[in-house]
């Protein structure tokens, strides 16, 4: 098997990439070799690829640009899996009462390493193959809470 993978360098991408291992042969794709916000250009490259599977593992990551850039955060973003073939608006909710809560989600742990020594188990990309796995392992799990609540 063959998968074309746009979003091939980020983080989810690469994550794939190497739980595909050698049973599949991958072609990781992002920019500028491919900008999926062009239709002709992603159909072209998938047109001209011999793959047997594509995967859309892009993303808008500015999340500061998010909600004034909505869209074309939505064009990369696109229809989420979650959506169950609605649109992803709607499954986003902007709130008022605290304007830029969502601005930043990342953890500086600094202090935590300095000052308490601490050490994570597991680097990011090992917890991220590992929840896509368990996810993939349990799909019977969370197809019956998908099912649920729509």
């Amino acid at each position: 098997m063959k998968a074309l993978i746009f979003g091939g360098v980020g983080q989810l991408g690469r994550a794939l990439k190497a739980k595909a291992g050698d049973d599949w042969k991958t072609e990781a794709i992002d920019l500028p070799e491919c900008d999926i916000t062009d239709d002709a250009a992603t159909k072209a490259m998938i047109a001209d690829s011999d793959c047997d599977m594509v995967i859309n593992a892009a993303a808008y990551i500015a999340v500061d640009k998010a909600e004034s850039e909505l869209e074309i955060a939505q064009k990369i973003n696109g229809d989420a899996p979650a959506a169950k073939g609605r649109s992803s608006v709607s499954l986003k909710t902007f709130v008022t009462d605290r304007k830029g809560h969502d601005r930043r989600y990342a953890i500086d742990e600094t202090k935590a390493r300095e000052q308490l020594g601490y050490q994570p188990s597991r680097t990011f990309e090992e917890g991220l193959a590992q929840t896509v796995e368990w996810y993939l392992q349990n799909e019977d799990w969370w197809q019956a809470l998908m099912e649920r609540r729509i």
